[in-house]
């Protein structure tokens, strides 16, 4: 997706998502309120997965620095509205996802949420630096996220 994409991808998202938290939850069944939660969830996974790429791609273009942010953690901890910490937290799970691709993989299509994500890779990284007994208790995890 080219840059233009992204951005009128990203605000068009915005706009439903504005539609979808003043629509009328009221008129819905048992299940299908389940229904639309579940795939309220869903969405924000896949939302969560392309924050992740975008802070991604802020690290590798420093874009911040020419607008005085001192670190993309400290941008990303203003821009959430988190305490001291939140921006480091998703700037290390980036990092961590690169080592586990399956994981990321997982969040991209939505099969798992962000704190899932965290969960997983920031265990993972506990482990003794062996990349397959890494990426293997992973995996693991990963089945028994699934099932």
């Amino acid at each position: 997706m080219t840059s233009p994409g992204a951005l009128h991808t990203a605000t068009a998202v915005v706009e439903r998502a504005a539609e979808l938290a003043g629509s009328a939850w009221d008129d819905l069944d048992g299940p299908a309120t389940v229904a639309g939660v579940e795939a309220v969830v869903a969405a924000r996974a896949l939302l969560d997965a392309a924050l992740l790429r975008g802070i991604d791609r802020l690290e590798a273009t420093d874009a911040l620095r020419p607008l005085g942010w001192a670190s993309t953690k400290d941008f990303l901890t203003h821009l959430t509205g988190g305490h001291k910490g939140t921006g480091g937290g998703l700037v290390r799970t980036v990092e961590q996802l690169r080592d586990l691709p399956e994981v990321q993989t997982a969040l991209d299509t939505g099969r798992i949420t962000l704190p899932q994500a965290r969960a997983i890779a920031s265990k993972a990284h506990t482990l003794p630096r062996v990349h397959e007994f890494r990426t293997a208790v992973a995996t693991r995890m990963l089945e028994l996220v699934f099932f």
